[in-house]
């Protein structure tokens, strides 16, 4: 597969695609992206012979691009034709196609779709997507109407994604409860990364990351 376009040329993508736009917080809706990138935690390849770290980095860059570009079918122009155009691989483009709610569409429902998908990329965007979307510093930013009515929509689909990814990876999921993280775990099932949040360089805590950094 040639992996092409990159994951920057991704994320100028949407910078140009939210650009000057802000979310209902007042905030800049480009770096929610960044921010979806950051929240990732992608299993290190259990294959590591030459043949099994490439399609590693394969999966890893499948997941970044669709992580950066899960809103564009929703809330741009943009089409899924125009994303085949663009280079992007046509599993890609699904799993996109999949994270878009349809018309009419509950959000009960949807959630509930992309579970039924068993979709490792699709489950592990959502909960990125869901961990910006959730943190307290941006849920300070809203309006009480808007607040209430995120929590409310939110409650649950957390606990949710990460027992249906638990289900698919075969791993216990982490109790950090905003990532699924698999790099260290002990016997117990307890994440040691998620145990010391904001010590890890590469894995910040949901503060750090949606107090508007980048």
């Amino acid at each position: 597969m040639h992996l092409t376009p990159t994951l920057e040329t991704s994320l100028r993508l949407t910078d140009a695609l939210f650009a000057r736009r802000n979310d209902k917080g007042g905030e800049p809706i480009a770096r929610h992206y960044h921010r979806v990138l950051a929240y990732l935690a992608i299993d290190p390849p259990h294959d590591t012979s030459s043949r099994g770290l490439h399609y590693h980095a394969i999966e890893v860059y499948m997941t970044k691009t669709v992580a950066v570009l899960h809103d564009v079918l929703e809330d741009t122009p943009l089409t899924a034709e125009d994303l085949l155009a663009l280079g992007y691989h046509r599993d890609i483009v699904a799993d996109i196609v999949t994270l878009t709610i349809r018309e009419g569409e509950s959000y009960t429902t949807y959630l509930d779709r992309l579970i039924a998908t068993g979709s490792i990329r699709v489950l592990r965007t959502k909960l990125a997507d869901n961990a910006d979307n959730t943190c307290p510093a941006r849920m300070a930013l809203l309006a009480d109407y808007d607040a209430q009515r995120f929590a409310q929509r939110y409650a649950g689909v957390r606990e949710r994604l990460l027992k249906r990814l638990a289900e698919l990876t075969g791993k216990p999921a982490c109790k950090g409860g905003y990532s699924q993280c698999v790099r260290d775990t002990n016997n117990d099932g307890d994440c040691l990364t998620c145990s010391k949040l904001g010590t890890v360089s590469d894995h910040p805590s949901p503060g750090e990351l949606c107090g508007g950094e980048r």
